[in-house]
């Protein structure tokens, strides 16, 4: 399955974690392997947290997340 322009995949708010937002333009996903890749830029936020990449393979079996390459993570604790 291939998923172009504005990509967006929301996984909502559970057990004490905050929803998480992952937006790129181009996603690639093999259902029956539990596959996902991209070579696009990647945003990912949850909470005060933010990566960015360019780049993406996730394998669901082996339980991996690779970002490829311009890996950039931000966070900013709340504050008290």
């Amino acid at each position: 399955m291939f998923l172009y322009d504005d990509v967006v995949v929301l996984r909502g708010a559970y057990a004490g974690r905050q929803e998480l937002r992952v937006d790129t333009e181009y996603l690639h996903i093999v259902p029956d392997r539990n596959l996902i890749d991209t070579d696009k830029a990647i945003s990912i936020v949850e909470g005060s947290r933010t990566l960015r990449a360019t780049g993406l393979e996730i394998d669901n079996n082996a339980r991996t997340f690779k970002l490829l390459s311009n890996v950039r993570s931000t966070y900013v604790p709340a504050k008290n």
